[in-house]
């Protein structure tokens, strides 16, 4: 993302949900920093924005159209170019 592979009318926030403070990702945002990720977190501590979506799973995906309306939602991994596609794609 950082290297340049997201429109600039998109934008891409981390929803941290399922937080576990016994897990070695904990606090889910210093653990996303140190793994590089320079997108907005939000923390869903309650998990009220992870069903709010229809969570799945982990890894999952939503992508949201400019208008508000749900474009898409993907469970599991997404290769960089499935990520490029998709992006492409959003109104």
């Amino acid at each position: 993302m950082d290297a340049g592979g997201v429109p600039e009318n998109i934008d891409i926030y981390a929803i941290a949900t399922a937080i576990d403070s016994g897990r070695a990702n904990y606090p889910p945002e210093a653990w996303l920093e140190r793994e590089g990720w320079t997108s907005p977190v939000i923390v869903d501590t309650r998990d009220e924005v992870a069903h709010a979506y229809g969570l799945r799973g982990f890894p999952f995906w939503v992508f949201v159209n400019s208008d508000g309306t749900t474009a898409l939602r993907v469970g599991g991994r997404i290769s960089a170019d499935e990520l490029t596609v998709i992006l492409q794609h959003l109104q």
